[in-house]
């Protein structure tokens, strides 16, 4: 069963005023309802989520990547397409 990512994307940090601009938590953040072995070592400590999943609220597995690019090319890897048979 494939376990359904919930892409975050970037995460603001300090929204834009009109002397700065925004600035966000460095890199790609996906959630995921539960741990992905395969995506172990990357897992983040977060003390407060930013998104609850609707089954009660379940607080997520959160990843970060370095960026959007280095997340698509791991998620094809994670499930790739079946062979044409």
């Amino acid at each position: 069963m494939i376990i359904q990512p919930d892409v975050i994307g970037l995460i603001l940090e300090q929204p834009a005023t009109e002397t700065t601009d925004a600035t966000y938590i460095n890199g790609w953040h996906i959630n995921f309802p539960a741990e992905v072995p395969e995506l172990a070592t990357l897992s983040l400590t977060r003390t407060t989520s930013h998104r609850g999943y609707g089954d009660g609220g379940a607080v997520p597995v959160c990843y970060q990547f370095a960026d959007q690019a280095t997340w698509e090319a791991r998620e094809a890897t994670l499930w790739p397409e079946p062979a044409e048979v």
